[in-house]
C-alpha cells in the first residue's frame, strides 16, 4: 500500500439508519435511529508514528477530529492509507494448510508425533499410542519460537 498525502480524501465514515428498541411508558417500541459508522484508516504523524484511527465528525461541542491526534492547534496527520484487516496465513490455502506443514501439529496419519509439531493433551491417549511412551528431544518441542514443556514440576 502507498501513503496518500491528501488528507481531504481520507474516508470519514458514514451515517447509517438502524432500528433500535426504546422503552416507553407504553412498553417497548422500535425506532429508526441515525448512527455514525466509522471507517478505520492508518494515519502517519510528522514524528514518524503510524496510528490506527477514524474520523469523528463535528458536532456542537467540537470540530471534527482524528482520535490519537490533538483536536485543536496540535499536530495533524500527514498521510493516510486504508486499514486492511489482515488474513491469517492458514486461511490462504483452500485446505487450511501451509506449504509443507499440516495443521495437525506434525502428526502423521497414524496419530504419532513426527516432530516439529506441538504436543496436545490427548495425543498419547489415542489407541495407536496406548501403553507407549513417546520420547521427544527438546529440539522436537521447539516450534515457531515457542517451547512446549512436558512437565514443569508442579508437584501435584
Amino acid at each position: 500500500m502507498t501513503w496518500n498525502h491528501d488528507m481531504l480524501t481520507a474516508p470519514r465514515g458514514r451515517t447509517v439508519t438502524v432500528m433500535r428498541n426504546t422503552k416507553t411508558k407504553d412498553g417497548v417500541i422500535r425506532v429508526l435511529v441515525q448512527e455514525f459508522e466509522p471507517e478505520h484508516v492508518w494515519l502517519a504523524s510528522s514524528c514518524g508514528k503510524v496510528i490506527r484511527s477514524y474520523w469523528i465528525p463535528a458536532n456542537k461541542n467540537h470540530d471534527g477530529y482524528w482520535p490519537g491526534f490533538a483536536q485543536k492547534g496540535g499536530t495533524q496527520p500527514i498521510a493516510w492509507q486504508p486499514f486492511v484487516t489482515p488474513v491469517h496465513p492458514f486461511a490462504s490455502n483452500e485446505r487450511g494448510e501451509r506449504e509443507g506443514q499440516s495443521l495437525d501439529g506434525g502428526l502423521n496419519s497414524a496419530g504419532a508425533n513426527t516432530g516439529g509439531g506441538h504436543v496436545t493433551d490427548g495425543e498419547n491417549a489415542q489407541p495407536e499410542n496406548a501403553g507407549e511412551h513417546v520420547s521427544r528431544s527438546p529440539a522436537d518441542l521447539i516450534t515457531h519460537k515457542h517451547i512446549f514443556l512436558d512437565d514443569v514440576g508442579g508437584g501435584a
